[in-house]
């Protein structure tokens, strides 16, 4: 660690400034990881007003506009003018000028940090407002491309059907109707008149503004109508889950209708088992998965969902046979590792297998909350209390959950934290006043002192 503090205090260059403001333990001993960061952060945040920042960012910003054209990238919206590097540039400038004298600025989730540059005054309410909505937009489409893509791409696709896939997806995350009726309204004649989309386009396009704006009839009718051919099924989908909303019987007769024409359809499996699942008809559920798994017997998708189906019911037996399954057939799935993992961990005294199977999980999805979840609360498990709260507190960090904030606060509380446990479980109460583990976990722990 020293000859490492050494090589960054003479030797680092500016750019892996940048880079280290990212930099958390992903890896390893945790305590040890964190005690190098801390070891590093005077290269990363000066004590002094540091403003060669902005010439070493301004250099990086060519360089990177420079290898765009070099590769004709000009569409990724990561990489390209005004895309998401962009954007974090902007907060990460502010961070390693001023992070070394304003300590709330040393931290790396960028919408907390452009929530600091707003309350410490360093960028206007309406610039950051601009900032954060422009990010989220960017975010949103990367993952509506790396869904569609079915990969890791920052790339904008150039056939029209993706294009109108991106948007089609993006609108459902996205799109609030109260606020949008007008733009929902002048959308819906824009599709109508649009004879460039085919029939079948057009008409799922507007049964999702339908279902949008709240208008079941109109959108199980408009789904009803597409025509048998590419759009069929996927029309049968959405029509299922408007029928769901007031009549389940007439939902699965849809499905099962589509099952019968394409068995091989997995989506209307799970589709059923989930609408079964929510109407608390565990048993059916479990049924109509199974169906599935005669038509393709190694379906991860419908191998987990049957998984977490016998969990619900208390057969960790069942779990288990799935999930270990799904890992013969895929060894770095990682889901399915950290689901075994957490489950053995949970219900079995299985505690050096089930934290085995949770470390293969992390390594290799370091960045998971929810992998990195079950990571400390396996810590918690074998009694190893400091590592515990890091890695919990990580996890936290990563993505606020309730479950994540009650492991947090029992494992706080084991390590003889109680008032930052009850500080913090009060805080994470605000946000999650409906987590079931958030309001068991204090009544739990509060019951040997209520005894004595």
């Amino acid at each position: 660690f020293n000859a490492l503090e050494q090589y960054y205090q003479d030797q680092g260059r500016d750019w892996e400034r940048y880079a280290m403001i990212k930099a958390r333990v992903v890896a390893g001993d945790q305590v040890a990881g964190a005690q190098l960061l801390d070891m590093l952060r005077p290269f990363v945040y000066r004590r002094y007003l540091d403003f060669s920042a902005i010439e070493a960012l301004r250099t990086m910003k060519q360089l990177i506009q420079q290898e765009v054209r070099r590769k004709g990238m000009a569409d990724n919206i990561k990489l390209g003018a005004g895309g998401i590097r962009e954007v974090e540039f902007i907060a990460q400038a502010f961070q390693v000028i001023h992070g070394g004298r304003d300590l709330s600025l040393q931290q790396r989730p960028l919408l907390k940090v452009l929530g600091t540059l707003e309350g410490q005054g360093y960028l206007p309410p309406a610039v950051i407002s601009e900032l954060r909505e422009g990010y989220e937009f960017l975010r949103y489409t990367e993952h509506a491309i790396q869904a569609i893509a079915d990969r890791q791409t920052q790339m904008l696709p150039d056939s029209e059907q993706d294009q109108a896939r991106i948007a089609f997806i993006f609108a459902d995350a996205k799109a609030s109707a109260s606020k949008n009726k007008r733009r929902f309204r002048a959308l819906e004649k824009e599709i109508k008149k649009n004879k460039t989309l085919e029939l079948g386009m057009r008409q799922m396009l507007l049964g999702h503004i339908y279902e949008l704006t709240k208008q079941a009839d109109l959108a199980e009718k408009t789904y009803a109508s597409v025509a048998e051919g590419e759009r069929w099924s996927a029309a049968q989908i959405r029509l299922a889950v408007v029928q769901a909303e007031t009549d389940l019987s007439k939902a699965r007769a849809t499905l099962q209708k589509l099952q019968t024409r394409e068995p091989e359809n997995i989506d209307s499996y799970l589709l059923e088992a989930d609408l079964l699942t929510k109407a608390k008809e565990l048993s059916e559920a479990y049924k109509r998965l199974s169906a599935g798994l005669e038509q393709e017997p190694d379906n991860t998708a419908l191998l987990y969902a049957r998984a977490m189906n016998s969990f619900a019911q208390g057969s960790i037996e069942g779990l288990e046979v799935d999930l270990k399954r799904i890992i013969s057939l895929d060894p770095q799935n990682a889901q399915a590792l950290n689901a075994l993992g957490y489950s053995l961990l949970e219900k079995t005294d299985r505690l050096e297998e089930a934290t085995e199977y949770i470390q293969q999980a992390y390594y290799l999805e370091p960045t998971s909350s929810a992998i990195m979840d079950s990571l400390g609360w396996a810590y918690f498990k074998n009694g190893r209390l400091d590592q515990a709260v890091v890695q919990l507190r990580a996890a936290y960090e990563a993505e606020p959950e309730g479950e994540i904030a009650s492991h947090l606060v029992e494992a706080l509380w084991a390590l003889g934290a109680e008032p930052e446990a009850r500080e913090f479980w009060a805080e994470a109460l605000k946000k999650f006043p409906d987590s079931e583990p958030l309001k068991a976990v204090i009544q739990r722990l509060d019951k040997p002192a209520a005894g004595e």
